[in-house]
């Protein structure tokens, strides 16, 4: 009774808030794209540029070419999204989510909601906007009420407390002109990239709002597609934000053959200065010799398969850094930093109970993500390492958070899902995921392992995460020096570690729609998750530093550690792993009008 008290006020709590349905020109999480990436493993829709959330332009050219299309299933669908999106320039939505977490470890609960008014709107032919205007209300918003490796996009800062409820400003908005031929956007908003619309190694619908900019010149059989994103940067171990900071991107997509399309892509991650070099349409690498800047450039490559209509298979693969010299040698024990993502999607073309089935596998190499900052010291003018608190304007983060995959460096995971749909309005969600992660700090030398332990408290991470880069300080001779790891600049070491975190996630959800009537729409959710952690506390740090940072900046190494020093802190950080049994329960409520 206790458990269902706490779940009634939750509930209330929320209807008074609500949480907003996103729009379709604002967030790339819209059901409109849920059926978009359905029709476009069908066959129904193809050839569509990388970066979305797109304007309204491009989405009403789809939804009429689906409605004169000769797929009487598509047809309806799309009907059904076209009122949905075009028959009013407002909306006003008000839901409810409630998050509730039960484990051997710890329970934990939260409530999230916005209310406000939302809408997609035409001004000209060839310009729109699209609006998202609320207020957000959070009950216990840091709340751990979410399984392993998973994010909620929510931006929470500056809250106003009422009660038990903070209250925030989250609003999103964008605005475009142009043909879907070739457009120009710009927006606050979230934003996802490539072909895995939820789970992508570039950009995910998950990480934080951004402040982008973009154009795309889509000829059909190629696209290209260039964006500027202004993020928040914060410190090396991810907290407080700071301005300055930029991703610049660019790719080229072409359809090779009917069976084929390919892309080729460029990021780059900068900050503390505006370089305009990265709004050129010329490779980021040359630009960034030319500006004599060691940015956070990644390259990537993708490809779609598509050999029958409703089965595709889509390979990402996301590059920062080889050691070409050792790969053409066949020497595999070396520099490798970068993401690969491939998977299989199939959306049946005469099952309408099934909607569509995503099987992949996504893999993050040690350090991926993760950069360093170079700072210059203003005495000698050279480049030194920042700790801890030092703002990063490269690491691969907005405010913090990832920006890609929501995975740690070092992990791997194979997921699968289903989507059902019975009944006309009733969706149902199977889900399953086996993940594994380890410390790659456990595969560092004894001398690596003693540059940390000697290194101030808290300058460096170890504790395997996007915020651990491989650049290290150390004191020799009375002299503090920076420099890579050996280990870390020159070896592989995916999953070679002794000690592995193991997670089984398996989840069940439902969401019934009830018919459109005069005064709104109502919707309710439920959804369940298990989950199993073996090892939980693999992401602990490992060597933790014993030194101090004086007044003056001078570094104290403290008691000099040595090998037995080493063991003792792998001994503790064992000591601290354990087992857990996790429960995750989300129940959902929405109307719209």
């Amino acid at each position: 009774m206790n458990i269902l008290r706490k779940a009634a006020f939750a509930v209330i709590c929320l209807i008074a808030g609500g949480i907003l349905t996103a729009q379709v020109s604002v967030d790339p999480s819209d059901i409109f794209y849920d059926q978009l990436e359905i029709w476009e493993v069908q066959g129904v829709v193809s050839d569509l540029p990388p970066l979305r959330p797109y304007p309204l332009t491009v989405i009403r050219d789809i939804l009429v070419s689906v409605i004169n299309g000769s797929d009487d299933r598509a047809r309806t669908e799309a009907e059904e999204l076209y009122a949905y999106v075009f028959a009013k320039p407002y909306h006003v939505d008000i839901s409810a989510d409630a998050r509730f977490k039960f484990s051997d470890d710890s329970n934990a609960k939260q409530a999230v909601g916005f209310a406000g008014l939302a809408g997609d709107v035409f001004f000209l032919d060839t310009a729109s906007a699209s609006y998202k205007l609320n207020f957000a209300g959070a009950v216990n918003p840091d709340a751990a009420v979410l399984p392993a490796f998973t994010a909620l996009p929510h931006t929470f800062r500056d809250a106003a407390t009422i009660g038990p409820v903070d209250i925030f400003t989250e609003m999103n908005g964008s605005v475009a002109v142009g043909s879907s031929r070739f457009y120009a956007q710009a927006g606050i908003n979230h934003n996802s990239f490539g072909d895995f619309y939820n789970t992508g190694v570039v950009l995910s619908p998950d990480a934080q709002h951004t402040v982008n900019f973009s154009v795309v010149l889509d000829q059909g059989s190629w696209s290209y597609t260039h964006g500027l994103f202004v993020l928040g940067a914060s410190n090396n171990a991810g907290y407080d934000v700071y301005p300055n900071k930029f991703l610049a991107i660019h790719s080229l997509t072409a359809r090779i053959c009917r069976w084929l399309s390919a892309s080729f892509y460029e990021t780059v991650v900068y900050g503390d200065r505006f370089d305009p070099a990265y709004l050129i349409p010329m490779p980021f690498m040359i630009a960034q010799g030319i500006s004599g800047f060691d940015d956070n450039l990644i390259m990537g490559l993708a490809f779609t398969v598509t050999p029958v209509a409703g089965l595709s298979w889509s390979t990402d693969l996301y590059i920062d850094d080889l050691e070409v010299e050792d790969l053409v040698k066949f020497k595999f024990d070396t520099k490798i930093r970068g993401a690969f993502q491939t998977g299989i999607k199939y959306a049946s073309l005469n099952l309408p109970v099934l909607k569509l089935v995503q099987a992949d596998y996504t893999l993050i190499t040690p350090y991926m993500y993760a950069h360093k900052q170079n700072i210059t010291d203003p005495a000698t003018g050279s480049f030194i390492v920042g700790g801890a608190s030092a703002v990063n304007y490269q690491a691969y983060t907005n405010a913090g958070k990832a920006l890609g995959s929501q995975l740690d460096p070092n992990s791997d995971r194979v997921s699968l899902a289903v989507t059902l749909e019975p009944v006309d309005g009733l969706k149902i969600g199977i889900s399953g995921a086996f993940i594994r992660h380890a410390n790659v700090n456990e595969s560092l030398t004894t001398e690596e392992a003693l540059r940390y332990l000697n290194a101030p408290a808290g300058y460096f991470l170890t504790d395997g995460s996007i915020h651990n880069h491989q650049h290290i300080g150390y004191k020799e001779n009375g002299t503090v020096k920076y420099d890579y790891l050996d280990s870390a600049w020159n070896r592989f070491m995916f999953m070679e570690q002794d000690t592995k975190m193991y997670v089984v996630q398996a989840g069940l959800s439902a969401e019934y729609r009830f018919p459109a009537a005069a005064f709104g729409q109502f919707s309710v959710g439920l959804g369940y998750t298990f989950e199993y952690i073996k090892n939980w506390g693999v992401q602990n740090n490992m060597f933790p530093g014993t030194g101090t940072i004086d007044d003056d900046g001078s570094w104290t190494s403290g008691t000099k550690k040595t090998e037995a020093d080493v063991a003792e802190a792998l001994a503790v950080w064992k000591s601290q792993l354990k087992d857990v049994i996790n429960n995750y329960l989300i129940i959902s409520l929405k109307y719209r009008y």
